[in-house]
């Protein structure tokens, strides 16, 4: 089984980012959004399965506690789940 390891402070930010994140979909500004890429379909499925809840409880510390070690299973979902938490809170706290 192969898994993806994460700096810990990394999947902090995402994780408290996360939290945030329906909040800030509600509220994003269309106009300032300059990703063609952000689906509402892949945002709603990240708030609806509460997928930052999964990865805490998923995901554990590696041996020295640097790293954060996510299973293979939650890859895809913790990258998707960075993708739109950096996407959107950088279109609703930038000014451009």
């Amino acid at each position: 089984m192969i898994f993806l390891k994460v700096e810990k402070e990394e999947f902090k930010r995402v994780i408290n980012d996360a939290s945030h994140l329906e909040y800030n979909y509600i509220h994003r500004d269309l106009e300032k959004i300059t990703d063609p890429k952000l689906k509402d379909e892949e945002v709603e499925y990240l708030i609806v399965n509460q997928i930052h809840h999964r990865l805490l409880k998923s995901s554990h510390k590696s041996l020295f506690g640097n790293k954060i070690i996510i299973k293979s299973i939650d890859e895809k979902d913790y990258k998707l789940l960075r993708y739109y938490v950096e996407a959107l809170s950088e279109n609703h706290y930038r000014i451009k």
